[in-house]
């Protein structure tokens, strides 16, 4: 008698176990709203002036339709929209912008935007116009990482300075600058605004003292004269960011 007993708890245990389902639920495709670093690595076209640059900040924002599980992925590179905001969105020709084909990750982990519109502007300098096409836009999601990170095929043109570059990008949430400001403590003298690798470890001190994610493999680097993009600040060096170390997603 007490083996059947025994042998019934077993079997009622494990039918609970398995009726209760311990694997994690595939996850909806969420991104981070907000400004993402994004590094570029040239693949082809033009290797200097107007459409040449090692990356930018793109802000992102996902928009549900109503009524619908259609969902639509929106980047705005800061280069030419930072003075409408990095969520406000309210210029739609300043937003690249496509529906994700599921609103779920796939089996790699990855939410998609193959097709976007291309998101066109003056520069922040105002020297300029620049048009981005972004396409093949890629989330990565999962329980650790839920959207922070995103791959993507870009080119970069413009008519007004006849030239043209195709890039691959791999960005990363929050934006975290890594030139080092920071003031004078009894532990250290003030930064010099060189670039420095262990700032990728801590809160932004420049943007929105955020941190990434720890389980985030990333690096410090250039992206370009951001003080002539932006306008807001001269620090005699370029700018660094926090950027993924390896392919999305890069992880350590």
């Amino acid at each position: 008698m007490k083996n059947l007993i025994k042998t019934s708890a077993a079997v009622i245990v494990t039918a609970l176990l398995g009726a209760c389902g311990f694997d994690q639920a595939t996850p909806p495709c969420a991104v981070g709203h907000g400004g993402y670093g994004a590094q570029y690595t040239y693949v082809s076209g033009n290797q200097s002036g107007a459409c040449f640059r090692k990356g930018d900040i793109i802000g992102v924002q996902k928009y549900r339709t109503v009524d619908s599980d259609a969902q639509t992925i929106h980047l705005r590179p800061e280069v030419i929209g930072f003075g409408e905001g990095l969520v406000g969105f309210e210029e739609p020709n300043l937003t690249s912008a496509g529906p994700l084909t599921s609103p779920k990750p796939d089996a790699d982990g990855f939410c998609t935007a193959p097709t976007l519109s291309v998101a066109s502007g003056v520069t922040n300098a105002g020297d300029y116009s620049l048009s981005y096409a972004f396409s093949n836009v890629k989330f990565f999601v999962d329980g650790a990482v839920a959207g922070t990170q995103f791959t993507a095929d870009l080119t970069i043109s413009s008519t007004d300075e006849a030239c043209s570059s195709t890039y691959t990008v791999k960005a990363m949430y929050p934006v975290l600058f890594c030139n080092d400001f920071n003031e004078a403590t009894e532990d250290r003298p003030a930064g010099t605004g060189q670039p420095n690798q262990e700032l990728c470890g801590e809160p932004d001190h420049l943007w929105s003292h955020y941190s990434a994610s720890p389980l985030f493999d990333s690096t410090c680097n250039e992206i370009g004269n951001y003080a002539e993009d932006l306008d807001w600040l001269e620090i005699g060096q370029p700018w660094h960011l926090c950027t993924p170390t390896k392919a999305v997603p890069s992880l350590k």
